[in-house]
């Protein structure tokens, strides 16, 4: 079942172009990695999927549906979620709360100011399981700005996931992070339902070929190659002008 098709896509900026009649598909449950220098429009991508961004020509749609002109709320109920390269958590709130915010953004009817919290305690029970997972539970009373940068990136990751995406947008998940604090956000990723689609960003290209059932590289906004990671690794453009190496 096909989740994203991404017809034409194309981004100016004044007379620049960010993106240039980018074309691809995605399936359901498929794990596609966004790889490409500094300034080849990773990030402008995932901006106009989700919506921050308007496109300047071409189309996207979700699971069949147009979503083209769909501001990124709307998006968002569909079913995409997305993380940020740059943190947007509430650093003065607790990692419970920031959860629980992230449940309750979703929901038909928001929080009743006089109603018991005992009345909530479904979306307690999600924020814990969530938690769980990354082992953040017992942080849950902590205030985020206290936690590690690793620990921040793992909560980015939940917040993401507390909608039951879809489809999931991560954006250089693993910013800033250690080897082993990387190789934890990843374990996130295989570890997500079989059925959720996963389109990423990320710099770690030993990470990514062992993470992406697909990858497709963008150089100034330009799709130059498009394939299996043993297909990306083998590439002789690739390895040029995204490795360094030539061949």
């Amino acid at each position: 079942m096909e989740a994203l098709r991404v017809e034409g896509l194309t981004k100016m900026f004044g007379g620049i172009f960010s993106l240039q009649d980018v074309s691809f598909t995605v399936e359901a449950g498929e794990r596609l990695a966004i790889i490409g220098p500094n300034g080849a429009g990773k990030s402008t991508l995932f901006n106009v999927l989700a919506g921050q961004l308007p496109a300047t020509r071409g189309r996207v749609y979700l699971f069949g549906q147009e979503i083209t002109a769909l501001p990124s709320h709307r998006r968002a109920r569909l079913g995409m979620a997305r993380s940020f390269q740059v943190s947007s958590l509430f650093f003065n709130l607790t990692v419970l709360d920031n959860v629980l915010l992230a449940i309750q953004g979703l929901r038909a009817h928001p929080f009743q100011m006089f109603h018991a919290i005992e009345a909530y305690g479904d979306m307690f029970a999600k924020a814990r399981r969530l938690l769980s997972t990354t082992g953040l539970w017992e942080k849950r009373d902590e205030l985020v700005r206290n936690m590690s940068h690793g620990e921040q990136r793992n909560l980015e990751i939940i917040l993401s996931l507390a909608s039951e995406p879809s489809i999931l947008l991560l954006d250089e998940p693993t910013a800033g992070l250690t080897e082993a604090e990387s190789a934890n956000i990843f374990n996130i990723v295989n570890d997500l339902a079989i059925d959720t689609t996963t389109l990423f960003v990320a710099h770690d290209i030993d990470l990514v070929l062992s993470v992406a059932h697909r990858i497709i590289v963008l150089h100034y906004g330009i799709t130059i190659a498009e394939g299996t990671p043993q297909e990306i690794e083998a590439d002789s453009k690739v390895k040029e002008i995204y490795m360094g190496i030539k061949g």
